[in-house]
């Protein structure tokens, strides 16, 4: 168990929350939704926000049913241990490919930024960069927690620029009802829904924090709460300082000059900011990854600690920071590996983080259900929220159809297979 110095405040839970669900997906989005839904591209923000509520507030439910148990606990015990360990496994895997996306893509943005470097294979920049991400991940839980803040208020610098910009630089003829484009609105969701994903990393950690079972339920409401308002400022006040002009900017990489050219500063200060903002949209993504390594290993710990998987004793290992050290190195070799097979394919990695995320929603779900019921409590919140898992695995499936792309789906069940693998013979090895 981790020692009470280990123990994370709720501001500290949701500065990693936030950290986790604020990457490069709110800026990708910013001209694809002024293209699809103008000005209203912000609206968008809010309406998924409001249609993910059932969901939020079932994880909120499944931590005050289990504050200190994790995503085994969630339906495990409910349903079958077999459902809980596929949960967590598939979680697992799922989460250190958006953490390896993440990296890549700071990768790309850095080597835009300081051309010098685009010399440097994007392979060797990636495994750098994973390298070291997994020796500061084992560091103790509070220092990891004082990077991420730092981290933070770097990622959080193009968010808070632009919203205060929007109240010096916006124009009042960008919000007219021309610029409202509300039949864009259905073909803006999908890109929103997940941009909005990652508040579940509090369940990961929940073992780590103060009072888990008020503080973990607090830290996902209030996480979720901050970003939604900030990603509906953001976009709001960046179509109304930059207009229809962002619609015909070919990608987000031209959205911030077109931004900082409303400014009256000279054109070498420009170029300055431009590449500080380039740097820290990177650096958002990279924190993200830090984020995810630095919660995803306790997944695999608890299968550890349920002797569910091979060599329990050993990848429960501590160092002298209190760290499970070898799950973090289990970690690096998994993303390792995602680099070398999936060759930087940014869609691959997307795509196959988003299906094995929303199956672990489904599971969870699927638990709540079985735990009211057999209580005899109301399900209708579990029945919405498995509306909304069918709403994010039908947008996960459309985009590998669209992109003719099924290899993510191979992936989730080669790993789902691996893991029944794994359940059946670590069981039967505990039973001898």
């Amino acid at each position: 168990m981790s020692t009470k110095t280990n123990h994370l405040s709720l501001w500290s839970a949701v500065i990693i929350n936030l950290n986790i669900i604020i990457g490069s997906g709110v800026f990708i989005n910013t001209t694809e939704l002024a293209k699809r839904a103008g000005l209203l591209g912000s609206l968008c923000y809010g309406i998924v926000g409001f249609l993910l509520l059932p969901l939020i507030v079932s994880f909120v439910r499944l931590l005050i049913i289990h504050p200190s148990g994790g995503f085994y606990s969630f339906c495990g015990r409910s349903i079958h241990p077999l459902v809980g360990f596929l949960n967590t496994w598939s979680y697992f895997f799922a989460k250190l490919s958006s953490a390896t996306l993440s990296i890549h893509i700071f990768t790309l943005l850095v080597q835009k930024t300081f051309p010098a470097l685009a010399c440097i294979q994007p392979l060797i920049f990636d495994s750098a960069i994973l390298t070291i991400l997994l020796l500061l991940n084992m560091l103790n839980v509070r220092t990891g927690s004082k990077i991420q803040s730092w981290l933070m208020i770097l990622k959080l610098s193009p968010l808070l620029l632009v919203i205060a910009s929007g109240f010096l630089f916006f124009q009042s003829s960008n919000l007219a009802p021309i610029h409202q484009l509300w039949s864009g609105i259905p073909a803006a969701i999908p890109l929103v829904l997940h941009a909005l994903l990652g508040f579940e990393v509090a369940c990961a950690i929940s073992r780590n924090l103060e009072n888990p079972e008020v503080n973990g339920p607090r830290a996902i409401l209030i996480s979720y709460g901050i970003v939604i308002t900030l990603y509906m400022l953001y976009q709001g006040f960046f179509y109304a300082i930059v207009g229809s002009d962002l619609m015909n900017a070919a990608d987000y990489r031209g959205a911030f000059p077109l931004l900082i050219s409303k400014f009256n500063i000279s054109a070498h200060a420009r170029d300055i900011l431009g590449h500080f903002i380039h740097l820290a949209i990177g650096v958002s993504a990279l924190s993200a990854g830090f984020g995810i390594i630095y919660t995803n290993l306790w997944n695999l710990y608890s299968l550890a600690e349920l002797k569910h998987i091979f060599a329990p004793q050993v990848i429960m290992q501590r160092n002298r920071f209190n760290v499970p050290f070898m799950c973090v190195i289990i970690q690096g070799i998994i993303m390792f590996s995602y680099l070398l097979v999936m060759s930087g394919e940014q869609i691959t990695f997307q795509q196959f983080s988003a299906f094995g995320t929303t199956m672990t929603y489904i599971m969870s779900i699927a638990g709540l259900y079985a735990t009211l019921r057999t209580k005899g409590h109301s399900i209708v919140l579990p029945l919405l929220g498995f509306f909304n898992c069918a709403l994010l695995i039908a947008a996960s499936l459309y985009a590998m159809v669209k992109t003719h792309n099924p290899i993510p789906l191979y992936i989730f069940l080669t790993i789902i297979i691996l893991g029944m693998i794994t359940f059946s013979m670590s069981g039967e090895k505990k039973e001898q």
